[in-house]
């Protein structure tokens, strides 16, 4: 817990931050997955003043100090005034503490704006709630004037459920950690369509963050997620909104017939074949606690169980484990809710099904093998380039940086690897940046090559020559950019 002291020297900064006008507000589109067009934007803290941190971290202290009601109305007010530069179909997201909404001053500032049905307020998943009915009954004359409520990080914990029960939002808007590599995580991607299943039943949209590949918005939008947000559409930045990138046609591909996962067609043909009532393909990295698959693990032989109902609550089981290379990677289950006598023929399918399992995972392994070794080939002959380089991902997160790129700007070797470029630039440079960033993509510019201000690992500016290069595959298409330091003349 805070003492005294430090409390009132963060109020002292907080107050500090509201006296100099150190706090400015940055824009993220929320775009329509179906149509590409933006409908909405988030509007997101910067704050310019010493110490460096990130937006979460000065409202948890202002709110500490004593300050953050007035922090937050503050950042609200100003995010509000972009109202009137977006199209009229363009609603404004806030992020908002349960304890502001309370507070008769946001009624006062959503009233003034003349634009209430354009206002979303945001409450995180993580926000503690003291009093569902308060603060339903602070929301009632807001949303009475068209005030809607998205709640934010929602996932698959009990405490996001709880809110979206409790407060009823009109938006859900998924938690990253659901959105992250859910194009090849069939459990995600299951998860997210449940949660677009409950939240149509509360007559609410469902709105992905954290979109930065074009997989991962193809993947949410075939399972009804309505609109998205991430680096991949657009980042975080200053009006006028960018423009977004075609995802129309992504959008028109993702309607057409895809290869079905092996795995899936493998459980799918299980299920036929054997007419059963479940077939799962289970993957284990250590000794699993599931009693049934820690046998097929430890014994390493079929698993024949007529009647299983002693052992598990279900009828009958039969199970296969996946052995590759002396190693048991898995299992391949069938499950009936009765008892049954399983054939010799029920076995032999079985071990056929899992052997087509354990050939798909040899062969992932064997390209992921495959995949490291390039990838220590590149890193080897990027590390003897003679100046300081880094690989930036379309997205602007750092690949890979070189020692001498890490030394220019006083980091240690591999210390910015995977760290989101804009983070090295002052705030003001990152809008402009990103749009030459745009204009090489476009092919409007071979190269560019042009002063930047620079952060420093010890928190110090410094002045670059800062040199980008779109690097492009065989197929003539983006792979990734090449940025290169060069010292200020």
């Amino acid at each position: 817990m805070a003492s005294v002291g430090d409390r009132a020297e963060a109020r002292l900064r907080i107050e500090q931050v509201l006296a100099d006008g150190a706090l400015a507000i940055v824009y993220q589109p929320v775009v329509d997955v179906r149509r590409g067009v933006t409908v909405g934007v988030e509007a997101l803290a910067r704050f310019a003043s010493e110490p460096r941190r990130t937006p979460d971290v000065w409202f948890a202290e202002a709110w500490t100090a004593g300050v953050g009601l007035e922090l937050e109305l503050l950042a609200i007010e100003m995010a509000l005034e972009a109202l009137p530069q977006l199209p009229q179909d363009v609603y404004v997201a806030v992020n908002t503490d349960p304890r502001t909404i309370m507070s008769p001053d946001l009624a006062r500032i959503i009233i003034a704006s003349n634009a209430a049905s354009r206002i979303v307020l945001e409450i995180t998943e993580h926000a503690a709630v003291e009093d569902y009915a308060l603060l339903n009954e602070a929301l009632a004359p807001l949303r009475a004037i068209g005030v809607r409520l998205a709640i934010d990080d929602t996932g698959a914990g009990f405490a996001s459920l709880q809110h979206v029960l409790r407060l009823r939002p009109e938006v859900i808007k998924l938690d990253r950690s659901l959105t992250a590599n859910v194009e090849d995580n069939p459990v995600r991607g299951a998860l997210a369509a449940a949660l677009v299943t409950f939240g149509a039943t509360l007559n609410a949209m469902v709105c992905a963050e954290g979109v930065e590949t074009e997989g991962q918005l193809t993947a949410l939008r075939d399972v009804g997620v309505a609109t998205a947000q991430g680096y991949f559409l657009a980042r975080p930045g200053p009006l006028p909104l960018p423009p977004l990138p075609p995802i129309g046609a992504a959008a028109e591909r993702s309607l057409a017939p895809v290869e079905e996962d092996p795995f899936l067609r493998v459980m799918r043909l299980a299920k036929r074949t054997l007419g059963v009532d479940i077939a799962l393909v289970s993957l284990v990295d250590d000794l699993p606690a599931d009693p049934l698959l820690r046998d097929l693990v430890t014994t390493r032989q079929p698993l024949v169980l007529d009647d299983a109902r002693s052992r598990a609550d279900v009828g009958a089981y039969l199970g296969i484990p996946l052995v590759a290379s002396g190693r048991v990677l898995g299992s391949l289950c069938v499950i009936e809710r009765r008892p049954r006598a399983w054939t010799a023929t029920d076995l032999e399918t079985m071990q056929d099904l899992a052997g087509m399992v354990v050939d798909r995972l040899q062969l992932r392994r064997q390209l992921r093998i495959h995949e490291e070794r390039e990838e220590t080939d590149r890193r080897f002959f990027f590390e003897q380039v003679p100046t300081a380089s880094a690989h930036y991902e379309l997205d602007g997160r750092i690949r890979a940086a070189n020692r001498r790129f890490s030394a220019a700007l006083g980091y240690a070797e591999h210390a910015l690897d995977g760290t989101p470029g804009s983070l090295l630039n002052v705030p003001d440079e990152v809008g402009p940046l990103w749009e030459l960033h745009r204009s090489l993509l476009a092919g409007e510019a071979a190269e560019v090559r042009r002063p930047v201000r620079m952060i420093r690992a010890d928190g110090a500016v410094v002045v670059m020559d800062v040199r980008w290069v779109i690097v492009r595959n065989a197929k003539g298409g983006a792979s990734h950019a090449l940025v290169t330091l060069f010292p200020s003349a």
